[in-house]
């Protein structure tokens, strides 16, 4: 009887331990799929992280070359107004100085080369010794103001003159400011150009 039993306890044994083999298998092999899907989905997960963070110092370094570049720029503007303003100052000074010293001469050199109808012209003076200027003015031109030429001082201390033809149809304003502004436009236009050079110069930086 137990010779009859042994074979079918054996069986029984070996089936059990294919089972059991077979039962491992599958384990093994889902943990195993398990554990490449974990390391996949990590590295997707990493990559994404580096891509994002890529993209966050590539616009951090966007933001820093625009940032630098309008500070560059506001420098640049900064300095020509410096220089614009510097400019104005000094040669409004030195046209003061020369209209003080040369008023007369100047004066008298537009009126003999400008003036064709005395009748309709008047000219204003300035500067501290406007008055004075003005009465040598009349003397030297007695016929033109004798034909309706008017001579007098500014209201103003300021230098320079002002010559108004054809009853005021035609006016030119011959004071340092009015200069300085004519003249400054085309110099400023000049460093302007210059400061454009130096920003582009800059911006390739």
């Amino acid at each position: 009887m137990e010779t009859e039993l042994q074979p079918l306890i054996q069986k029984l044994q070996d089936g059990g331990v294919a089972k059991a083999k077979a039962k491992a298998q599958t384990i093994i092999e889902q943990a195993e799929k398990d554990a490449r899907d974990l390391r996949e989905q990590a590295q997707k997960e990493a990559d994404a992280l580096v891509s994002a963070a890529r993209k966050e110092v590539a616009q951090l370094e966007r933001t820093a070359r625009a940032s630098m570049k309008q500070a560059n720029r506001d420098i640049l503007l900064g300095t020509r107004a410096q220089i614009e303003k510097i400019f104005a100052s000094l040669l409004e000074k030195r046209i003061e100085k020369s209209m003080s010293s040369e008023a007369d001469a100047i004066i008298a050199r537009v009126l003999g080369e400008w003036v064709s109808n005395p009748e309709s012209a008047r000219i204003e003076v300035g500067g501290d010794d406007a008055k004075t200027l003005c009465e040598a003015l009349k003397a030297d031109f007695a016929v033109m103001v004798s034909k309706g030429l008017e001579i007098k001082p500014l209201s103003n201390r300021a230098a320079g003159f002002t010559l108004s033809l054809d009853a005021g149809a035609s006016y030119t304003d011959v004071r340092p400011e009015a200069l300085v502004a004519l003249f400054s436009a085309r110099v400023n236009d000049e460093i302007a150009s210059l400061i454009s050079v130096s920003e582009e110069a800059g911006g390739a930086i």
